[in-house]
């Protein structure tokens, strides 16, 4: 009896340790999300949370603690990161470019984010990103998605002269470059300031101007697309290295796997474009000439500002990041072939084709 009695004590301990060391190897990730509550461009974030607390359950857990205004303002979530403040974050690179100035060169990559895990631009920009950071880069969302000029009022050429423009970081240049008067906010406050008239106008991608009734403000939209909007997921690089190999696969996995939902971005896209035209948003147009014009700036413009703020890297960055030649038949910023996206994205390029009446 008293043998039976040590055996089972014995047991019972071995199953307490095997629970408390499981329990210990759970590592809990601190995150935020940039935009508000709500937003379009949080969604793909949230279902990389949510795949990853699923497939890492007892081994990984993201506590997604909030989204940006909320828990703190955006443009700080990179200095927050750096700090380990919090350990986690989906941030576009241009809301912490005083602390990583080559984010500014990110924006103009005529390579999409597959293109740039192959061609050497990923590697090299990893590592500035370990340097500055401190942080390593996870993936990214929202590669395809470009920027537009939404306004109030109606222009027929790229001279912007007298406009109040909402702009964030990244194309605060181009916006002086057509003359017109940037503002800067964060996402959170472009409502009030359409509402009280403290702009005319915001530049944005083609998805999220309904989430927050924006639309409701501007009747235009120039239709000639610029820069990418790119949200990349960075982690605390001391926090990487602190995690164990299978952990550190999981995120790395879903981390390719959030890059790949870019090719839904193009089908969104597609059909956020036909949304505002049934809303009474017009496209404006420009001459040829305007429009090659009204494009070159926005090209120069960035690249000028890469070189003057992050003179160590810039030009190895616009090697890398450019040199893609025209694009002829693809789809989106990157050109991207319907061959490609049947095979990396099926139903995509099923409901894309559908879209496009082809």
């Amino acid at each position: 009896m008293r043998k039976m009695l040590q055996r089972l004590t014995l047991a019972i301990a071995a199953v307490c340790l095997l629970s408390a060391t499981s329990l210990a190897a759970q590592v809990t990730l601190k995150a935020v999300a940039t935009f508000p509550k709500g937003s379009t461009f949080n969604a793909e974030f949230e279902r990389f949370v949510e795949k990853v607390n699923k497939e890492g359950a007892g081994k990984l857990k993201i506590n997604l603690l909030g989204h940006g205004g909320a828990v703190m303002h955006p443009f700080e979530m990179g200095k927050a990161v750096r700090d380990g403040v919090i350990d986690l974050c989906s941030c576009p690179s241009s809301f912490y470019t005083k602390l990583f100035p080559e984010g500014y060169a990110l924006k103009q990559s005529q390579y999409s984010i597959h293109e740039m895990r192959e061609n050497g631009a990923f590697d090299y920009i990893e590592k500035i990103t370990n340097e500055k950071l401190n942080a390593h880069w996870l993936g990214r969302s929202h590669d395809e998605d470009v920027f537009h000029i939404y306004l109030a009022k109606k222009v027929d050429k790229p001279d912007l002269s007298g406009i109040k423009i909402r702009t964030a970081p990244l194309h605060r240049a181009f916006a002086t470059a057509i003359k017109a008067t940037p503002v800067l906010l964060p996402p959170g406050q472009i409502y009030t300031a359409l509402e009280r008239g403290t702009v005319d106008g915001f530049i944005w991608t083609m998805r999220g101007i309904f989430d927050f009734s924006w639309h409701k403000f501007v009747k235009y939209r120039i239709d000639y697309p610029f820069y990418t909007a790119h949200t990349e997921v960075i982690i605390n690089l001391d926090k990487w290295n602190a995690l164990d190999q299978t952990q550190k696969d999981l995120l790395e996995a879903n981390g390719r796997w959030i890059d790949r939902l870019n090719y839904e971005t193009l089908v969104e896209n597609e059909e956020e474009r036909q949304r505002q035209k049934k809303a009474g948003i017009e496209a404006i147009t420009f001459s040829d000439a305007d429009a090659r014009t009204y494009l070159d700036m926005a090209f120069q413009a960035g690249w000028d500002e890469v070189l003057k703020r992050a003179p160590q890297h810039g030009a190895k960055l616009k090697e890398l990041l450019t040199g893609k030649g025209e694009c002829e038949g693809g789809i989106g910023p990157h050109c991207i072939t319907m061959a490609e996206i049947e095979e990396r994205a099926p139903e995509q390029a099923a409901r894309l084709k559908t879209l496009r009446g082809n």
